[in-house]
């Protein structure tokens, strides 16, 4: 939970090419234990409106053509940056969901939905 609730905030991060010192601080294991559950949602609510925000300040020409600085490597359009971030945060879910499976919980296909 402590590295999907910080997955926008880092991408808002990496797209504002903010130093890696402050992405790479967003992911390490210390908010477990500083970061309660309702804590952590909030962290990642506001990671989401501050993508959210960044993002929809990029013009359009800009956002799939730009090459930006990426931490993990090669320069890399915005709308990449985007992208693998959106997946990032499905792959998250999804193991989520089979781990809660595996722990017994009761789970099923609509709850990786919100409102299903």
């Amino acid at each position: 939970m402590n590295h999907i609730s910080g997955i926008p905030m880092m991408t808002a991060n990496i797209l504002e090419q903010l130093p890696d010192e402050c992405i790479f601080p967003l992911d390490e294991p210390f908010l477990i234990n500083h970061i309660d559950t309702p804590g952590l949602y909030h962290f990642f609510l506001d990671g989401f409106k501050k993508l959210e925000t960044f993002v929809k300040a990029i013009p359009n020409d800009e956002f799939n053509t730009k090459l930006i600085r990426h931490p993990f490597g090669e320069k890399v359009t915005q709308a990449k940056v985007t992208f693998d971030a959106i997946t990032h945060l499905y792959h998250h879910r999804g193991q989520l969901h089979n781990y809660l499976k595996q722990l017994g919980q009761s789970i099923s296909t609509d709850t990786l939905y919100v409102n299903s």
